[in-house]
């Protein structure tokens, strides 16, 4: 048998099919190329969180600290009384009794100010007004003119009867304590969850200022009652108003705890783990072991 008849025919490959080939070459070769690249950059970027961008967040935690610590220098250690002394709540109530007792006065008793008298009244200490007071008449103390005539007792009882208290001095010491807690919620720092907390906080404190206002509203058509002349006026006592405020306005506390609660919660002082820094390798192992335990 001859070696020609051992030979194989191969199929002949034309010049083009060769082309064709050597053309496909180089778009395997960017293909691979570009996932090369993009597998060394997605590991770079996860090689980068755990050690370029960590220096980056742990700067980023000690500034969200120095604020975090002065949001909790406003309540921590501060109980409900201590709150309500804090946001000046005490001189909420005496310039708004004062207020209200000096317009019963006027217009129920038919008592004026006394001409040329300079004594200052607690809410005229207070430069701000939920409501503009520029057209009340306000009486600073209780004592007729000699030259005005004596109102009739039927225009007096009238007149009180449309009382309702309105407007409503607030101490300037609420005003900025406010303004400093509403200064919170602009700092890019503090996490939004707290900031929420803040925002809570000042809703119960502006509750507690209305709900005043709804009480001596309330309360108020008892005066001529309780107070029908100007000695009874000058004995009065109004604890039962403070206590019938106290029973209805939200207390300030667990806002105040929340808040707290929240800066514990957040910052993990148990663990003492810093918020957006990756644990370390050691780290994720005894969590997984203590998982599978």
């Amino acid at each position: 048998m001859t070696r020609a008849q051992y030979a194989i025919d191969l199929p002949s490959i034309s010049r083009s099919q060769i082309q064709g080939f050597l053309g496909v070459i180089p778009e395997v070769v960017q293909t691979g190329f570009w996932i090369v690249v993009a597998t060394v950059t997605i590991l770079t970027y996860k090689h980068a969180r755990s050690t370029l961008l960590q220096p980056l967040n742990t700067e980023v935690f000690k500034l969200q600290l120095e604020s975090m610590s002065r949001v909790l220098g406003e309540f921590v250690g501060k109980d409900e009384i201590g709150l309500r002394h804090e946001f000046a709540f005490d001189e909420l109530f005496t310039a708004n009794i004062f207020l209200m007792l000096d317009n019963y006065a006027k217009t129920h008793l038919g008592l004026r100010r006394k001409p040329g008298s300079d004594t200052e009244r607690p809410y005229e200490k207070c430069r701000t007004w939920l409501m503009d007071p520029a057209d009340l008449e306000i009486a600073n103390e209780y004592v007729r003119l000699d030259t005005e005539s004596e109102p009739s007792e039927e225009i007096l009882v009238k007149s009180w009867a449309d009382y309702g208290h309105s407007a409503m001095p607030i101490p300037d010491v609420m005003v900025e304590r406010k303004a400093a807690l509403q200064a919170y919620l602009q700092d890019p720092l503090l996490p939004t969850s707290c900031v929420k907390l803040i925002d809570e906080f000042l809703e119960v404190v502006d509750r507690r200022v209305t709900s005043l206002g709804e009480v001596l509203s309330r309360l108020a058509p008892t005066l001529p009652e309780l107070y029908p002349n100007r000695d009874a006026l000058d004995r009065a006592s109004f604890d039962g108003f403070r206590n019938e405020w106290n029973s209805v306005a939200p207390n300030l506390e667990p806002q105040a705890q929340a808040i707290t609660d929240f800066a514990r919660s957040y910052f993990r002082s148990d663990d003492f783990t810093v918020p957006g820094v990756a644990k370390s390798k050691r780290r994720r192992q005894a969590v997984r072991r203590s998982a599978r335990g």
